[in-house]
């Protein structure tokens, strides 16, 4: 799953205007919001939710850091990229992501979503993130 995750993220990476952007169909929705600032570098926070599989579909979470170009030759990039343990499990079904800026260097991240055994019973965590790479699980 990372590789593929990966090789997504490269797709919408690769494209040089955003006329010619294509967004995968496995990415089901992508939130940004937040504000970090780590090693001389600044940007934002974002969420890209994945579906995969075919018969029992399952969301992945991935949580990105965005930097913001330092200069107007440069585009923003992917810093960082983390599919953080979630207490419930990967691989949930039908996941949805908000995001909720709490000050500058962190933002919290609300994942939700249904069990894949019970798809009638409702899972969710909050995440924290902070510098590029770090995501702590805060529970339901």
């Amino acid at each position: 799953m990372p590789r593929l995750c990966a090789y997504l993220l490269s797709l919408l990476l690769a494209a040089p205007a955003f006329g010619q952007t294509v967004v995968p169909p496995e990415v089901v929705s992508v939130v940004s919001g937040g504000h970090w600032e780590a090693n001389g570098c600044t940007g934002t926070y974002r969420v890209v939710v994945v579906n995969d599989g075919f018969e029992h579909v399952v969301s992945h979470a991935l949580v990105q850091w965005v930097a913001a170009p330092s200069s107007p030759d440069e585009s923003p990039s992917v810093v960082a990229s983390v599919e953080p343990p979630l207490p419930f499990g990967q691989g949930v079904a039908s996941l949805i992501a908000t995001l909720k800026p709490m000050g500058s260097g962190q933002v919290g991240i609300r994942l939700s979503g249904s069990a894949p055994a019970a798809p009638n019973q409702e899972v969710g965590t909050l995440l924290i993130a902070r510098e590029p790479g770090v995501v702590a699980v805060q529970g339901d």
